[in-house]
């Protein structure tokens, strides 16, 4: 589970997402590899949220869709 959430968020990171802004920050104070676990972490949190709560699809708030 683990090394998806790293995946996850090493893809996460190079979009145009908050999830890259969180990195940008994290990375200023802390190495590389601390800022990509806790994007995981984030990323598990959002997921939970979802499937628990909402029951919907996860729309990112930086990024548009164009359907």
């Amino acid at each position: 589970m683990r090394q998806m959430l790293c995946e996850a968020s090493n893809s996460a990171r190079k979009t145009e997402s908050q999830f890259k802004y969180l990195f940008q920050g994290l990375a200023i104070r802390r190495e590389h590899n601390r800022g990509i676990l806790a994007i995981g972490c984030k990323l598990l949190e959002i997921a939970f949220a979802i499937l628990i709560s909402k029951k919907e699809p996860y729309q990112d708030p930086k990024v548009s869709q164009s359907t």
